[in-house]
């Protein structure tokens, strides 16, 4: 099984899918995660911007409870019966009867009002006077206070100051009762009543508040709140088992609890809890917010299925995008390549086909134009000689190099494969520009610019297909660079220096090209120097003598510079053509001789 896997080979289409789906999955996971990240603390901010809204809008309705029943408890303290009751002279016991069933009356006609309000509902209302008189509505047995005595003392037992001066209306206490029929939980508030010319307390009225209409206010909030006097006991609270209950940080709750600071108190444990004083001061709003933050359980659980759900569908998604793009980018591609390998193999018939106009269809237009050239040479040479013909016929070979166009379009499908399209396009540019100047439109002769130009090309090809560093240094002067040679005499000096100076040795090569004109022998010299690895002193001398040698060797191995000496011989002259000298591990020199009578171009 193991060897199997070994020589498991992926198609060229199936390693983009498989490349791009890794990278679009892995993209979208990160992406997932950060926008999860993202959600939940806009999760959590929503939902404490949600929880301060909630808090005090029940904030708000409990004060407007509180003051509702205070003002209901308005209309006894107005009640001349009770200013009767209150008197310190002794009354007839008719008077006192007749002034207790009309205080009682107004008490019963506070209650029967308040309970048609589901929010206010008073439970009961009892009334203690400082000179012993009191009315109740609920016998006194089931409070923990019978006198006013007793309601002073309650209050400063739950930590409240019982001024000599205005005292507001405080809640402060919690009572259950039951029995004889009767049962209820209510939140007690007291009242002091007033002499009015000399506002010397005459009396108490307490109140008690249907826990059951506190309730409906907490309902909209569903995680703990409770309602806590200063010594920190619970007196209401979203769960009714809460109450009577102690919070051990209420002082420190009650530290943060100034004029303008902020309603977030910071707990010793590193928690936080709003904290609102309620109305009449002796009582406050407590919610710890980790326990009242709404569940985000359900949420997130939603988003996270979403967000598996758009994965899965991106990554489907990508896998049919990376075929469909990977069959259209390298259709042509693929088509040039199985072309040009048939021409490598002597297939000269061969021609690229394709409905496509990108740069890979025009390359493959100028190398069906080549081809056309070499078969039309091919024919035209016939009749010559075998040796000549074969010569010429390889010089056009050369042209097209067959095995730079198989090695080149490999380089730009791995390059593809990387995903790094910008490199594949210069390496494809560059590839049709090179040999766009190999054919010159047919001419023989080209200005030496070109021909630098097009070792460019050739360069850059090196470079961006085999991760080379090859440089050109050009000091060719600009008078010189319209001086025209014979195309492809440079080049494949250059190619040379390449192949059998740098290869194996270093891949920051440089060649450096310059020129001198000797105007008194009418001759112009061009110097091609690579900084490679040198020739061995009896192969330099082989190599030369190859060069003078026709037609050339079978066993040649270097046919680009045996090209170049006879095509130069032939067109000039036997005084003209190339000279070698070298240095192993130091440098190789090829000097280019050529007339100096010839026209220069300005183009």
């Amino acid at each position: 099984m193991p060897h199997r896997i070994r020589n498991l080979k992926l198609t060229f289409t199936q390693k983009i899918i498989l490349v791009t789906s890794v990278l679009i999955l892995a993209m979208t996971l990160l992406i997932t995660l950060s926008l999860w990240q993202l959600s939940s603390n806009t999760f959590s901010k929503l939902e404490r911007k949600l929880l301060i809204r909630n808090v005090e809008s029940i904030r708000s309705q409990l004060n407007t409870t509180l003051e509702t029943v205070q003002n209901l408890t308005t209309q006894i303290t107005r009640s001349p019966s009770l200013n009767t009751l209150s008197s310190l002279e002794p009354l007839h016991e008719e008077t006192r009867v007749e002034a207790n069933a009309q205080l009682t009356a107004t008490m019963n006609t506070v209650i029967s009002t308040s309970a048609a309000s589901k929010t206010s509902s008073i439970q009961f209302i009892n009334i203690y006077l400082k000179n012993g008189h009191s009315i109740c509505s609920l016998s006194p047995e089931y409070l923990p206070y019978q006198s006013f005595a007793d309601c002073v003392s309650t209050m400063e037992t739950a930590g409240i100051t019982v001024l000599d001066s205005y005292v507001p209306t405080c809640w402060f206490d919690a009572v259950s009762f039951q029995g004889n029929g009767i049962s209820g939980h209510c939140l007690v508030g007291m009242r002091f009543l007033y002499e009015a010319s000399t506002l010397e307390k005459i009396g108490v009225v307490v109140v008690g508040l249907k826990q059951s209409s506190l309730e409906h206010i907490f309902k909209n909030l569903p995680s703990s709140l409770f309602v806590v006097r200063s010594d920190g006991t619970i007196i209401s609270a979203t769960r009714s088992s809460s109450v009577g209950e102690a919070i051990p940080y209420m002082k420190d709750l009650l530290a943060y609890d100034s004029p303008g600071s902020s309603p977030i108190a910071l707990l010793p444990d590193g928690s936080e809890a709003f904290l609102y004083r309620l109305s009449g001061g002796a009582s406050w709003l407590v919610c710890p917010i980790e326990e009242n933050m709404l569940d985000r359980d359900s949420a997130v659980s939603q988003y996270t299925e979403k967000a598996i759900y758009f994965t899965l569908m991106a990554v489907a998604l990508t896998i049919f995008l990376s075929w469909f793009s990977s069959k259209t980018l390298t259709k042509s591609l693929v088509r040039l390549k199985s072309m040009v390998q048939k021409v490598n193999e002597g297939d000269l018939s061969a021609r690229f086909e394709t409905d496509q106009h990108d740069e890979i269809a025009y390359l493959g237009v100028k190398i069906n134009e080549m081809l056309e050239q070499v078969e039309n040479f091919y024919r035209t040479q016939e009749r010559d000689a075998a040796e000549k013909q074969n010569l010429e016929l390889q010089l056009m070979q050369s042209q097209i190099n067959p095995h730079l166009l198989y090695n080149t379009l490999n380089s730009a499908l791995w390059i593809i494969r990387q995903k790094d399209m910008e490199k594949a396009e210069n390496l494809i540019l560059s590839l049709g520009n090179f040999f766009k100047l190999a054919l010159s439109k047919g001419n023989q002769e080209i200005p030496l610019s070109n021909e630098i130009a097009m070792i460019q090309y050739y360069l850059k090809i090196q470079n961006l297909g085999r991760g080379k560093a090859f440089h050109l240094e050009d000091q060719v002067p600009e008078e010189w660079r319209g001086f025209k040679v014979l195309r492809l005499t440079l080049q494949p000096l250059v190619e040379n220096a390449v192949i059998h100076g740098f290869s194996d040795w270093r891949d920051d090569g440089q060649v450096t090209i310059s020129v001198l004109a000797e105007e008194d022998q009418q001759r112009l010299t061009i110097f091609v120097e690579d900084n490679g690895i040198g020739i061995l002193p009896e192969d330099l001398d082989a190599l030369r003598e190859h060069l003078r040698t026709y037609p050339p060797m079978k066993e040649h191995k270097h046919y680009g510079l045996y090209n170049v000496e006879h095509r130069i011989k032939n067109k000039y002259g036997k005084e003209y053509g190339l000279a070698l000298e070298s240095e192993v591990g130091d440098y190789t020199k090829i000097t280019l001789a050529l007339p100096l009578h010839k026209e220069i171009s300005h183009d």
